[in-house]
């Protein structure tokens, strides 16, 4: 049971299967926190869900200086972002230097959440929005993009 268009808990939610499940038991595997909307929404219709904290979300250490010789170099076309958790770290990690460079440059997102994100953050154009959150649709999304490019430059 896998949504169409997108891999979200709205979209998870929205399935049939999903309106009916009083009295069974679900478990969701997390990094530790998240957003509650899926265990909350199962629980208003009656399922008794748990979590598991399968794995840790964390910021890793970055040496920035490499990455934003790089991104000077041109070498930097687009940035594809797969969580607002990943979106805030890059940001935070790449400091104050590097603003300036990531804001300028295209970004490509797999959720209308993190539009709001960039734009809090101060990103110039609005980011690249993929169908779903899926491999398929962040890659038809990147060579859309590519192919854009190609035609303007």
């Amino acid at each position: 049971m896998v949504p169409q268009q997108s891999v979200d808990s709205e979209r998870l939610l929205a399935l049939a299967r999903m309106e009916r499940v009083g009295g069974q038991d679900g478990v969701i595997l997390r990094g530790g926190s998240g957003r509650d909307v899926l265990a909350s929404t199962l629980r208003e219709r009656g399922a008794r869900v748990g979590y598991v904290d399968a794995y840790r979300r964390i910021r890793p250490h970055l040496d920035a200086g490499p990455v934003l010789a790089q991104w000077r170099a041109g070498k930097i076309d687009i940035v594809l972002v797969n969580s607002v958790e990943s979106l805030q770290n890059l940001a935070e990690m790449l400091g104050s230097a590097g603003k300036s460079l990531l804001m300028a440059t295209p970004l490509l997102v797999v959720s209308e959440r993190l539009v709001a994100v960039a734009r809090r953050l101060g990103f110039e154009q609005p980011p690249l929005v993929a169908d779903a959150a899926t491999d398929v649709a962040v890659l038809d999304a990147l060579l859309s993009w590519r192919g854009h490019q190609e035609v303007h430059e």
